[in-house]
């Protein structure tokens, strides 16, 4: 079973009907789109990529090297076994 990243959907034809109508009733936030019962892809209103704040590349560059630091511990021990 698969997890979906939203808690609404929309069929791919209710999507090709009526776009705008899905749009309005998402409220900005992202809808599954389903095809024959099975998740095809998600239909993501601009609202939703305008509130994500960019990252650089040198955050998550620091965001790993502090990971790796904080689970050095961990990894050697597990190399011990």
């Amino acid at each position: 079973m698969k997890t979906l990243l939203t808690q609404k959907m929309v069929s791919m034809t209710e999507l090709k009907a009526s776009p705008s109508q899905v749009l309005e009733q998402a409220n900005g936030t992202p809808v599954a789109v389903f095809n024959r019962n099975k998740a095809v892809g998600y239909f993501v209103p601009a609202e939703a990529v305008e509130s994500v704040e960019p990252i650089s590349y040198e955050d998550v560059l620091a965001a790993m090297k502090k990971s790796v630091k904080k689970n050095a511990v961990a990894i050697d021990n597990l190399k011990d076994r």
